[in-house]
């Protein structure tokens, strides 16, 4: 039986007591992807106690979202540029799903290795990529492709050296030309969709790992990638990388493909925080701190919205329109919270007060209508008790805490 991720209310009936899930929205958001070809339509995956991940979609830009489906296990997920129905996924072994029914029902095909990361290429319609490593006694970067939407692949070392790629991405501006990154400060290029590649890692040391990668949609030359030691940058297309002012240990780089000179970051900086640039990676800006952080890898730009960015976090979908100046909720309908405890007085039945795992106490005054989340008190971790007694100026709580 899955373990209890909404709170439910009993609704009083003679013969059968129905459910009806009055929230509060959200949940542990482990993978979030957006259509191309129609931005209004995205795809999370979210983290349940279970065998299976509840899989969400929502074609209103995230006004209302529905379960799906569900997948065993996921490491990313991609929309194909082609149809927003058709959708892939990695489940951080050697399996590649692949749905054309939003989700719903899935297909696996199996590729030689260890896959990290996957791509679609917008220029040839089934046409999919994926990287990782071959690994023996050492990993040796791998890649492989298919051409009918990863079904079969053909797969290849990438070259007969050490190491495993982390990241991947597919250039919107020049047909069959992918970028590569992993360990020992490793990128890789290829121009014919993957037939060969170039090692193209001037730039970086061999003690670094590249991170994320992402090229410009109006500028062939120009790439960011992120690294352990920091953001590089290229206006040749990874011939020569510099090094440039930005967030350390960066994770995530997405360029708009609306506007080429906007692209946002996620990593560390004084502490984690996203970045954002308006000149095409020269210079980086902080945005503002999403709270809880974003998801490893968690910004994808609005193909839809120059301004807009999207964020998974552990209470579920963020969304900013404002190149993150600020940040807003996009979770109604998605019900995958890991509520630890929950308490209701006695003296008041509008009143309830639970904990969303990993995330805080929230509380509704109202019977679940509405939610708001409580001040943050805890400095020892999860909660497993609130206890409640009536107060000169309202409800006061009391939090057991598991480390006493």
């Amino acid at each position: 039986m899955i373990r209890a991720i909404v709170f439910l209310s009993a609704v009083a009936a003679v013969a059968v007591a129905a459910w009806v899930p009055i929230g509060p929205d959200g949940g542990n958001v482990m993978a979030l992807a957006i259509a191309p070809s129609q931005p209004t339509t995205l795809f999370s995956v979210l983290y349940a106690n279970d065998t299976v991940l509840p899989v969400y979609c929502t074609t209103d830009a995230g006004a209302a979202w529905l379960r799906v489906g569900g997948v065993s296990r996921v490491a990313a997920v991609v929309v194909d540029p082609f149809d927003p129905m058709t959708v892939y996924s990695l489940d951080g072994g050697n399996s590649v799903g692949h749905s054309t029914d939003a989700g719903a029902t899935w297909q696996f095909g199996v590729v030689p290795f260890s896959a990290s990361a996957i791509g679609c290429d917008p220029f040839v319609s089934g046409r999919v990529y994926v990287a990782g490593a071959y690994y023996d006694s050492i990993g040796i970067p791998a890649f492989g492709v298919s051409t009918d939407h990863g079904a079969t692949w053909n797969a290849q070392p990438v070259v007969d050296d050490t190491g495993s790629i982390y990241v991947l991405d597919v250039s919107a501006v020049d047909s069959g030309t992918i970028f590569l990154g992993g360990e020992y400060g490793q990128v890789f290029v290829s121009t014919d969709a993957g037939a060969t590649w170039e090692s193209r890692s001037s730039g970086f040391s061999h003690d670094d790992i590249v991170l994320a990668l992402s090229a410009s949609h109006g500028d062939p030359g120009i790439v960011c990638a992120g690294s352990v030691y920091g953001m590089f940058r290229t206006t040749d297309a990874g011939a020569n990388w510099v090094q440039i002012s930005g967030p350390q240990f960066v994770m995530s780089i997405d360029f708009s493909p609306v506007d080429p000179a906007k692209a946002y970051a996620y990593g560390y900086d004084t502490a984690e925080a996203c970045f954002a640039t308006t000149d095409a990676g020269v210079t980086w800006l902080p945005m503002a701190r999403i709270t809880p952080s974003a998801r490893f890898g968690g910004l994808t730009a609005d193909p839809g919205l120059g301004d807009g960015v999207w964020c998974p976090t552990a209470a579920g979908v963020r969304q900013s329109t404002d190149r993150g100046g600020s940040w807003n909720s996009r979770n109604t309908g998605i019900y995958s919270a890991d509520i630890s405890t929950i308490s209701v007085p006695r003296w008041s039945r509008e009143h309830i007060y639970l904990e969303v795992a990993g995330v805080g106490v929230y509380k509704s005054l109202d019977a679940g209508s509405t939610w708001e989340k409580c001040t943050d008190f805890l400095s020892c971790g999860n909660i497993c008790g609130i206890g409640l007694t009536q107060g000169p100026g309202g409800d006061r709580l009391y939090a057991l805490e598991g480390a006493g």
